[in-house]
C-alpha cells in the first residue's frame, strides 16, 4: 500500500509542477522570433486550400498542412498570443498521449515534470515551426501501440489515431508505419489470423499513408532541393548523423534521458516496457539505415525534435515502474523516495524557470532591431543576413516596420535554384563567377535562397560587395543585420561578420556600432563618393 506520506505529497507535487510548466511556458513564447520562424511565418495565412499542400510561397518554406492550417489561424496574432496557442494544442496532443499510459489524473503532471527536466520541450512546443506538433504526433503513435491489445481487432478507431498521429508531422509517416507494422507482428504470433475488416483498414491506413507521403514530399521539394546541405546527405556520415542528432537534442540532459532508460530497463518483464524498448529499437534502426541511402536526412536536433515524444512516454513508463514497486517497500523506503523524486523535479524546474525567463533560448535577440525599425529614419538602411524575412514578418505586425528607404534586396519567392548551380564543376569553379551569378539572379524567384551558395563556399564576401553596391556614397548610412553574431567565436558563424566588414574597410568605409544583441546588429555608416 502506498503511504500516507505519498498520498500527502503527489498531489502537492503536480500542482507545483503543472504551475511551473505553465511559468517555463509563457516564459520561453517571449523570446524573440528566429530566422527560420521568420521565414516561415512570412508565409501565411496561407492564400487558398491549395496552399496547405503546396510549396510555401516565400523563403522555399515546407510544412505539413495541417500545421500550414494551425499557422494560417495565428498568423496575424501577436507573437506570443501565437507561441501559447500553438503550446496549448502541443500540450494537449502530449497529454491524451500520455494518457494511454498513466491515466488523465497525472498526464499533465507527467508532461509537465518531462518539460522540467528537458527544457527542449518548451522550446519546440513553442517554435512556430511544426516540430511541437510532431511530437505530439509521435507520442499519440506510440501510445496507442504500447496500449493496443494483440487480442482486440485494428479497427477505425485505430485507423484515427494512426491518421492523426500522421497528420501531425513528417517523420510520422514512418512511426505509424513501423508502429503498425510491430503491433501486426504481435497480434499474428497471437492470434496467428486477420479478420477481413482489420486487413481493410489496414489498407486504408497504406493508402492514406502513400498518399500523405506524395503530398509531403510535393509540398518539400522545393525547400529539400535549395538546402543540399542539410537534406541532400547519405551514407555513413548520414547514418552517423542520426544518433548524434538524437543526443544533440538532449544536450547537458543526456544523463536525465540514461536514468529514465535505466528505470524502463528494471520493469523490462512489463508489457508495456518491452513495447516501448522494441518500437524505439526499431524506429532508431530504421532511421539510421534510412538516412545511409540517402531517404531520411536528420543533420540537426531539430529534425528528430520527434525523439522527444518517445522520451516523453519512457519517463510516463519510468513513473509507473516506481510506483509499482512501492508497494514492495518499506514506509521510510516510499517516503524517501518521493522526496528525492520531488527534490529532482523541484531543481530541475527551479532551473529552467530561471532559464526561461534569462536567457534567449533562439539564435537571435530580433526584438531590439524590431522597435528599431519601427521608427521613423531619413537614413537609407541596408539588408544583411536575415533581415528582410524579418521585415516581412513583423510589417504585418506593426506597419511602420520597415517604412524606410531600404537596399540589399533579394527576391523571397520560393522557386528551385538551377541544378547547375549545384553542381561540383560549378561551385569549383572561382569565386568570383560563383557571386556573379548570385548577384545576376537576385531578383528573380528565389534569389533570397541562391546564398545558399555563399554558405556551401563559406565566404559572403560576394553579398557583403553587392550590398555596398547599393549603399549611396558621401552620405550616412545603416546596416541592419539579423541571424550574424557580431561576437561570434567559431570561425564558421563569424563568416557573414567578417565578410561584410572586409568590404566595408576595402572601400574605406566608417562605421560605427549603433547597436547590438545576440547575433544582430547595426552599423551606421558612410563611404567615401566614387
Amino acid at each position: 500500500m502506498i503511504s500516507i506520506t505519498t498520498i500527502r505529497l503527489a498531489p502537492i507535487l503536480r500542482v507545483a509542477i503543472v504551475l511551473a510548466f505553465a511559468i517555463i511556458i509563457v516564459g520561453t513564447a517571449q523570446r524573440s522570433l528566429w530566422f527560420d520562424e521568420l521565414m516561415a511565418m512570412a508565409n501565411y495565412p496561407v492564400r487558398d486550400l491549395a496552399g496547405l499542400i503546396d510549396p510555401l510561397p516565400y523563403y522555399s518554406q515546407a510544412s505539413p498542412p495541417l500545421f500550414n492550417l494551425i499557422c494560417s489561424g495565428v498568423a496575424r496574432l501577436h507573437p506570443i498570443a501565437a507561441r501559447l496557442t500553438l503550446a496549448l494544442i502541443v500540450i494537449a496532443g502530449l497529454t491524451i498521449a500520455v494518457a494511454r499510459i498513466v491515466g488523465f489524473r497525472i498526464a499533465l503532471a507527467v508532461v509537465a515534470l518531462y518539460a522540467a527536466l528537458v527544457p527542449s520541450l518548451a522550446i519546440y512546443a513553442t517554435e512556430l515551426k511544426y516540430y511541437g506538433v510532431e511530437i505530439a504526433g509521435t507520442a499519440t503513435i506510440v501510445a496507442w501501440f504500447v496500449s493496443k491489445s494483440r487480442r482486440a481487432p485494428f479497427a477505425l478507431p485505430d485507423l484515427a489515431i494512426l491518421v492523426a498521429g500522421i497528420a501531425c508531422g513528417i517523420s510520422t509517416i514512418l512511426s505509424a508505419g513501423i508502429a503498425t507494422g510491430c503491433w501486426a507482428v504481435l497480434a499474428f504470433i497471437r492470434r496467428r489470423r486477420f479478420s477481413a475488416s482489420e486487413l481493410g483498414f489496414a489498407a486504408i491506413l497504406a493508402v492514406i499513408a502513400v498518399g500523405y507521403y506524395a503530398l509531403i514530399r510535393h509540398g518539400s521539394a522545393v525547400q529539400i532541393h535549395n538546402f543540399p546541405n542539410a537534406y541532400g546527405q547519405s551514407g555513413q556520415h548520414a547514418a552517423l548523423a542520426v544518433p548524434s542528432a538524437i543526443l544533440g537534442l538532449f544536450g547537458n540532459r543526456a544523463p536525465v534521458l540514461a536514468l529514465i532508460v535505466l528505470i524502463n530497463l528494471t520493469g523490462w518483464r512489463a508489457a508495456a516496457t518491452q513495447r516501448l524498448l522494441l518500437i524505439l529499437a526499431v524506429i532508431v534502426l530504421s532511421c539510421t539505415a534510412l538516412a545511409a541511402f540517402g531517404v531520411y536526412p536528420a543533420t540537426a536536433p531539430r529534425h528528430v525534435a520527434w525523439f522527444h515524444g518517445f522520451a516523453l512516454l519512457l519517463l510516463a513508463n519510468a513513473l509507473q515502474i516506481l510506483i509499482a514497486g512501492q508497494q514492495r517497500r518499506t514506509h521510510t523506503a516510499r517516503t524517501a523516495l518521493v522526496l528525492f523524486l520531488g527534490a529532482i523535479a523541484a531543481a530541475a524546474t527551479g532551473m529552467t524557470i530561471a532559464k526561461a525567463f534569462t536567457t534567449h533560448f533562439a539564435h537571435e535577440e530580433n526584438d531590439p532591431i524590431v522597435a528599431w525599425l519601427a521608427q521613423p529614419r531619413d537614413v537609407p538602411i541596408g539588408l544583411w543576413g536575415g533581415t528582410q524575412p524579418l521585415i516581412q514578418y513583423y510589417r504585418t505586425q506593426d506597419p511602420a516596420v520597415g517604412r524606410h528607404r531600404i537596399f540589399g534586396l533579394a527576391d523571397p519567392r520560393s522557386a528551385p535554384v538551377p541544378p547547375r548551380l549545384f553542381s561540383p564543376t560549378f561551385l569549383q569553379q572561382p569565386y568570383d563567377r560563383i557571386a556573379a551569378a548570385v548577384e545576376a539572379g537576385r531578383m528573380l524567384p528565389g534569389g533570397f535562397d541562391l546564398r545558399i551558395l555563399y554558405q556551401l563556399r563559406h565566404d559572403y564576401h560576394g553579398a557583403a560587395e553587392a550590398l555596398l553596391a547599393e549603399a549611396p556614397r558621401g552620405l550616412p548610412f545603416y546596416i541592419v543585420a539579423s541571424h550574424v553574431d557580431w561576437d561570434a567565436p567559431v570561425p564558421l558563424s563569424a563568416e557573414p561578420r567578417s565578410a561584410l566588414l572586409d568590404a566595408l574597410e576595402a572601400q574605406k568605409c566608417r562605421y560605427l556600432l549603433e547597436l547590438k544583441a545576440k547575433e544582430v546588429f547595426i552599423l551606421r555608416a558612410i563611404c567615401p563618393e566614387r
